[in-house]
């Protein structure tokens, strides 16, 4: 829920802002939205 937030909102926004009013870290939204690509196959693959 939170990162569907930050992600929808982003480009009204800027993350920091963002995050700061949700206080929830800048790390934590990029670590979610890493895991959230990676399920759906969309990121880095590892070798």
């Amino acid at each position: 829920m939170m990162f569907s937030f930050v992600a929808k909102h982003r480009g009204i926004w800027p993350v920091t802002l963002i995050c700061e009013a949700r206080r929830v870290s800048r790390a934590a939204v990029f670590m979610l939205g890493r895991h959230v690509a990676q399920a759906a196959g969309h990121g880095a693959t590892r070798r």
